[in-house]
């Protein structure tokens, strides 16, 4: 058994002999010489200073109509460098603010999904332990395999598909304790909506035994958004306690579909000045923050959609004899408060109403917080500089505890 121990981790001047025309032809080389050295300056944010002292003494040696052409070739120049520079196409028309913003751009490992808003591409293997195989599912030792037919299924955002190696997820760690396969179906970012769509999406597929939803306090909070982390996702609108799925097919973000103010409609198609303004952090050149823009209800109203997204997984889960584990995750900073975040409790409960088994992270957590501070934080990633996703301990504690609340009879073979 190869789970670790996580009850135990720790953690110029005129040339003469030279005529007038010569001289203009001259001058005019260095200047475009000059201002496209400025202008690559300027690009890799050397200094407003030095590139004033630049322009102004070419000013001073050149006509107005010489400098402005020259100016110009100095843009297109600092334009096509900063494209090489960047490995950009020379001639694309992008919009670099709403390039840099898509989630599908930013992360290499992810595909656009009309439906889900995004997902893992299919037959990944990335150095560091992502390996990915048919249906965007996650493997659990990197090695490819097809998915049988009656295992267990786990669905969920992040805290389940995983940021550690492929074999430190708890997905993989609950397999090697059952002795049973359990495929991994979670995706970073989602929502209990788009949770809920990925179990409605495989369940027919895979035909599982056993449905494992993990979901974070913030999936909940996730159900009122029809824009997150970068992406546009699905969203469910609630008329007399009917759900209607809304916002598909999901968009990408482009120019057409987020508000740009004037400079990023006009400016945003420059690589040179995106990366300039850019690297000067001005904060209303990017769209950080675009998400409360898209924020389509209050906070509370995720209680609602999220209990009845657990209603419309029972319908498709009784008929089938489907076990439905419903497995209710924290992170550190949630986890380490004197009490539940209010909004969970309801949904834990519905869930319970339903029939469904459910099992709350929050009590052991806190817990072992307060118990031991230094165990607590073994559990945790350090991503960035903050406690982030859970450790290969952090996962080892989330396999162990539903091993034992649900598996207890159900070993791997020795």
């Amino acid at each position: 058994m190869s789970l670790p121990d996580w009850a135990d981790a720790g953690q110029p001047i005129t040339p003469f002999g030279v005529d007038t025309g010569q001289r203009r032809g001259w001058r005019a080389a260095v200047a475009a010489a000059l201002l496209a050295v400025a202008a690559a300056i300027a690009v890799a944010g050397a200094g407003w200073d030095v590139v004033a002292a630049a322009i102004a003494w070419v000013w001073a040696r050149t006509g107005a109509m010489d400098f402005v052409l020259l100016g110009l070739v100095a843009v297109v120049g600092a334009e096509l460098l900063a494209r090489v520079v960047s490995g950009m196409p020379l001639f694309a028309p992008f919009n670099f603010v709403t390039k840099s913003f898509d989630l599908i751009e930013m992360y290499g490992y992810l595909r656009h999904d009309d439906r889900l808003g995004w997902c893992f591409k299919d037959d990944l293997n990335v150095s560091g332990g992502l390996t990915t195989g048919v249906h965007g599912l996650r493997m659990n030792d990197g090695t490819r395999r097809n998915p049988p037919l009656g295992a267990i299924l786990a669905v969920g955002d992040s805290f389940t598909v995983g940021a550690v190696k492929d074999n430190e997820t708890w997905p993989a760690y609950l397999e090697q304790l059952v002795g049973t396969p359990v495929i991994n179906a979670g995706c970073g970012g989602y929502g209990v909506d788009q949770i809920v769509m990925r179990a409605e999406e495989l369940v027919p597929i895979l035909k599982p035994r056993t449905l494992i939803v993990g979901i974070l306090a913030q999936d909940i909070l996730r159900c009122n958004q029809r824009l997150f982390g970068a992406s546009f996702k699905p969203w469910f609108s609630v008329k007399d306690m009917q759900l209607t799925l809304e916002g598909v097919p999901v968009p990408r973000i482009t120019p057409q579909t987020v508000t740009l103010n004037v400079w990023q409609r006009t400016f945003g198609y420059s690589c040179a000045v995106h990366w300039l303004m850019t690297r000067l952090k001005v904060k209303s050149w990017t769209l950080q923050g675009l998400d409360q823009r898209y924020k389509i209800r209050e906070d509370i109203e995720g209680i609602i959609v999220a209990s009845l997204l657990l209603k419309r997984l029972f319908d498709i889960t009784v008929p089938l004899g489907i076990r439905v584990i419903v497995a209710m995750l924290w992170g550190a900073n949630e986890a380490v408060a004197d009490s539940e975040w209010g909004i969970v409790p309801p949904v834990a409960n519905i869930a319970r109403t339903l029939g469904f088994e459910v099992i709350d992270f929050y009590e052991p957590l806190h817990a072992m917080f307060v118990r031991d501070p230094k165990r607590f934080g073994s559990l945790w990633l350090i991503e960035d500089g903050q406690v982030g996703h859970p450790s290969k301990e952090g996962n080892a504690l989330i396999a162990t505890h539903l091993h034992q609340a649900f598996f207890r009879n159900q070993a791997a073979p020795t």
